[in-house]
């Protein structure tokens, strides 16, 4: 719905207006990059700092990698959001959003996409109860803000789901980060998980497992 700037190594390639189709050729391992087109917002690269592409529909021929990113997120601590998209074949109807617990602010949200017309859309919060309702059609892209855990779900179509957190270091500042999260139904995690801890700040980290896992842990 917001027209963009198709942007190859070389410079500005092409404008699109919204609600227009273009169509490009890449060869194995070039890319190109889209962004939202705002004059005057971001000078001289005309690249809207409020606007974004959210419900930009990709096809492609050929299996291809799409990601996304922001680089001025979060007014705590301006930090850059990104993650590579799946496909539509890989959503799913059940998604469980965890809140952060060291995320004191207003800036944790979960953005809700539909890719089908009247999806409708159910928020509960930790104990079950239904906390919100919405239908979304084919494109739209709905906020809600994370100030617990909560459980997502659509009772009979796919949708995705992207969640914005981040981290309040105890020297001050914060740094943001997102994820597209799987659903619950099809993607059932793993066994063994690595990870690094490169910062002498708190570190955190969120299990989700079915209920009776909960002692079933070793690090």
């Amino acid at each position: 719905t917001e027209d963009m700037l198709l942007i190859e190594p070389g410079g500005i390639q092409d404008y699109v207006t919204a609600n227009t189709e273009y169509s490009i050729t890449l060869d194995e391992g070039e890319t190109f990059s889209a962004a939202p087109y705002g004059t005057g917002d971001n000078d001289p690269w005309d690249i809207s700092r409020t606007e974004d592409l959210a419900g930009t529909k990709i096809e492609s021929s050929k299996p291809i990698a799409v990601n996304t990113k922001d680089d001025l997120v979060s007014s705590l601590g301006v930090d850059l959001v990104a993650d590579q998209l799946v496909g539509v074949s890989n959503l799913g109807r059940n998604y469980i959003v965890m809140q952060n617990v060291n995320l004191t602010n207003s800036d944790e949200y979960a953005y809700i996409l539909s890719i089908n017309d009247n999806t409708e859309i159910f928020v509960e919060d930790e104990v079950g109860n239904t906390i919100d309702n919405f239908t979304l059609n084919k494109g739209v892209q709905q906020s809600i803000h994370i100030d617990e855990n909560k459980y997502v779900y659509s009772p009979d179509t796919s949708f995705y789901v992207f969640h914005a957190s981040g981290v309040n270091y105890s020297s001050g500042g914060a740094q943001m980060g997102g994820a597209m999260l799987p659903n619950i139904t099809e993607c059932t995690g793993s066994y063994e998980v690595s990870f690094v801890r490169s910062l002498s700040d708190p570190f955190y980290m969120n299990v989700m497992v079915r209920d009776g896992g909960q002692d079933h842990f070793e690090i």
